[in-house]
């Protein structure tokens, strides 16, 4: 779908606008008819339907007109679809598709709508702009219930630079505005406009107000969900966080924050400000909660610290180097949101690492067996770097049992740092990048048979932690916690 909107993007830039004499006599007869006083001003046929821009003044009307045993009628007539004082290209590319669009310099907002066993669905709306060498498109799209939003950028020869997505947003009352009977051009989200993410205040509000009634909302964003500063009845500020997954909105209420607490700081629109003066981001993680992704001092000297599932950490000059644990912060419904680090070694005091090792081979180089029983040639599961954590499940004196990420198995004892030692392990992981012709994807098992498989966001960070056969690695997904396999062979070094 993208690729084909983007083709239609290009064809509607070098399409010339055009009025009645596009479209059908009689189409524009009985669409002329139901807007008295307006004028056709951009059209397209195909088949047996049809659909043109009718304007007054500033007004605007989108109509769509088809074919009846012979006779025309008007099927759509939105008079919120369209921008007011614009003109729009509109292409009819079969008689189940329509795009219409705008262009400013070189950008172009394109807006496409198909339809499906009779009915006209939902409409998707890209915005594609040139941006120095690069092209920048996204994508807003009303799918399975929910809202969601997908960034591409690309380079001059269109090879992929970066993916991401953002959602699915649990946004009830966008249902009705998301088809193309009422679609309203003013209340639905467009692309390039983003406030607090990419909805904004009204349409956060209205959010809020679904998803927890009774209780006032006070700031918020929306990126991977929907994170909302919000006040109880009794008076307490609390964060609201929200996904939607299966067919419905789940939701995770944090534990109370300090009073004085706001939503955004200066161009730090997506945290929240605790009255200290510190900044702190959340994110979900894989197991459906939502903890701590970093806190940053709101100074000239402040650094952020990074949290993960089990892990702290600060970006250096030589890359992440992740301190292994657990600490108060993975769970916001059982945060002291007092007790938050302002500097990566609050962050490691309070660090334990009790239950956990990381892989710690004398030679960097080498990797380190997991092995599926407790003694030499047995069946290896993989072979991981220096850094890969490890939770620890019965230690040995030669053997002990571990899990990475979901896989249990068995590694040498010898060869893991325990406890605060494990502090000290630098890791060997190697950096890797993205093919730039790959898709690539990421599954359940190292198979491409596994049972799960899905695309991954270019964005994402990703280690890559071990090596399973000739053919897979091991990787772990560091902001939400997922463990995954994916192709080698989308992988390379990198020109630099």
């Amino acid at each position: 779908m993208k690729r084909f909107l983007t083709m239609v993007c290009v064809l509607l830039g070098l399409w010339s606008f055009a009025g009645a004499e596009s479209i059908n006599e009689n189409a524009a007869k009985v669409m002329l008819a139901a807007y008295p006083g307006y004028e056709i001003i951009a059209g397209d046929e195909w088949g047996t339907a049809a659909a043109a821009a009718l304007a007054k003044g500033d007004e605007r009307v989108l109509c769509v007109a088809e074919e009846y045993n012979g006779t025309w009628r008007v099927v759509i007539d939105n008079p919120t679809a369209l921008r007011k004082g614009e003109t729009p290209s509109i292409l009819m590319d079969s008689d189940n598709a329509l795009f219409w669009a705008y262009t400013q310099g070189d950008t172009q907002y394109s807006y496409a709508c198909h339809k499906a066993n009779g009915l006209w669905g939902t409409v998707s709306v890209m915005r594609r702009a040139a941006v120095g060498q690069e092209l920048s498109e996204e994508e807003f799209v009303w799918k399975d219930g929910a809202l969601h939003r997908h960034v591409w950028r690309r380079d001059q020869n269109d090879n992929p630079l970066s993916d991401s997505s953002d959602g699915p947003i649990p946004a009830a009352w966008l249902r009705s505005y998301a088809y193309l009977t009422n679609y309203d051009v003013t209340l639905f989200p467009q692309p390039g406009q983003e406030w607090r993410g990419w909805l904004d205040h009204d349409a956060l509000a209205r959010c809020a107000q679904e998803i927890q009634s009774g209780w006032s909302f006070e700031g918020g964003a929306a990126e991977t969900g929907l994170e909302l500063l919000m006040r109880s009845p009794e008076g307490k500020l609390h964060l609201v966080c929200c996904t939607y997954a299966d067919g419905k909105e789940q939701k995770v209420v944090s534990s109370e924050l300090p009073e004085g607490t706001i939503y955004g700081c200066e161009n730090f629109t997506t945290v929240i400000l605790l009255p200290n003066g510190l900044m702190v981001a959340v994110e979900p993680k894989a197991d459906g909660t939502w903890g701590v992704h970093y806190t940053w001092p709101n100074t000239a000297e402040g650094s952020p610290v990074f949290l993960g599932a089990n892990w702290v950490a600060q970006d250096t000059l030589n890359g992440t180097q992740r301190h292994i644990g657990t600490h108060p912060w993975g769970n916001i419904t059982a945060i002291d949101w007092t007790t938050l680090p302002c500097s990566l070694q609050e962050a490691v005091d309070s660090l334990n690492p009790e239950g956990w090792a990381v892989v710690n081979n004398p030679d960097p180089a080498d990797r380190l067996h997991l092995r599926d029983a407790g003694k030499k040639g047995a069946r290896s599961l993989g072979k991981y770097y220096n850094g890969t954590p490890v939770k620890v499940l019965k230690k040995g004196d030669t053997w002990t049992q571990v899990e990475i990420l979901g896989v249990k198995g068995w590694m040498m004892t010898q060869y893991l740092a325990f406890d605060s030692a494990a502090l000290e392990v630098a890791s060997a992981m190697p950096d890797l990048h993205y093919k730039e012709d790959a898709v690539p994807y990421a599954y359940s098992a190292a198979s491409e048979s596994a049972k799960t498989k899905w695309a991954v966001d270019r964005s994402e960070d990703v280690e890559i932690i071990g090596v399973v056969g000739d053919e897979w690695y091991h990787v772990w997904f560091t902001t939400t916690g997922q463990g995954a396999y994916m192709k080698q062979s989308d992988f390379w070094a990198g020109n630099g």
